[in-house]
């Protein structure tokens, strides 16, 4: 059995701000607002690198990366082309690290953001952890207080059971950033 793994990282990121008032009945006076500028808005974005003993992170545009796995069998194996296997008894575990930086639009290098990832579809077939923590379809936190400009390193393991037929193995992974 050699299944062919290929996760997809994307980011879907936008912040909106909608502000409405009131309809004011005729002969009313408006009151008076103050205008202040203020400094562009910080968008975060994440960048996915290849990292030492990590499998070769390919840079899909911004925001996006793909991770291919190539194929891998239920045979254990250590650290080929940063790929690691370890077979289970009904199962195999297939492990990398990858590397995710987040920065800020305007360059500032202030402050720390939260990044969270989910599956965006669930399969049952598999199980998808980053840094310990298993995804679902619905976010869960996998770091706290990332420094912008800092890459952090994320292992990503896939559990993959035996008896899935031979194929190609496609896994969504989106993450997203938010600000502290």
């Amino acid at each position: 059995m050699k299944p062919d793994l290929l996760l997809w990282f994307l980011l879907a990121g936008g912040l909106g701000f909608v502000s409405a008032q009131r309809v004011k009945p005729p002969g009313t006076r408006a009151r008076t607002v103050a205008l202040y500028t203020r400094s562009e808005a910080r968008v975060p974005s994440i960048t996915f690198v290849t990292v030492a003993n990590g499998a070769t992170v390919h840079s899909a545009g911004s925001d996006e990366g793909t991770l291919n796995l190539g194929i891998v069998s239920n045979a254990t194996r250590n650290n080929e082309n940063g790929i690691r296997i370890q077979s289970q008894k009904d199962s195999f575990v297939v492990a990398t690290r990858i590397g995710v930086r987040v920065d800020l639009s305007n360059s500032s290098r202030a402050g720390t953001a939260t990044i969270s990832a989910y599956l965006v579809s669930f399969d049952p077939w598999r199980t998808v952890w980053m840094d310990g923590v298993q995804l679902s379809t619905m976010p869960a936190i996998i770091a706290r207080q990332v420094q912008y400009g800092a890459t952090i390193q994320h292992a990503v393991r896939i559990k993959v059971p035996a008896a899935i037929p031979a194929g190609q193995v496609l896994d969504l992974i989106e993450m997203t950033v938010t600000a502290n």
